[in-house]
């Protein structure tokens, strides 16, 4: 019998497990914004997607590590500029 990890030792199980891509929808409900706002980063080249529609029509899926990078990198903006605002006296 192999002892397990204790809990806080464990790798934590990412959100989308089992998955490569996922839906515009699935990635607007994750992160709260509308799927236009997910569509304009796309187009924006701010989030990496893969355009699996033909023609002039477009399906984009988003591959999980995509916005995980995505998801860190706001993350990592948002903790600099919290830095550096200067705080109010209180």
């Amino acid at each position: 019998m192999v002892p397990s990890l204790p809990e806080e030792k464990k790798k934590p199980q990412s959100e989308f497990a089992g998955r490569s891509v996922l839906y515009v929808s699935e990635v607007a409900k994750r992160l709260e914004v509308t799927e236009q706002h997910i569509l304009n980063l796309i187009e924006e080249g701010k989030l990496q997607a893969i355009d699996i529609g033909g023609g002039s029509r477009h399906f984009w899926r988003i591959p999980v590590p995509a916005l995980e990078t995505f998801m860190r990198e706001r993350s990592n903006l948002a903790d600099v500029i919290s830095r550096q605002r200067p705080r109010q006296p209180g």
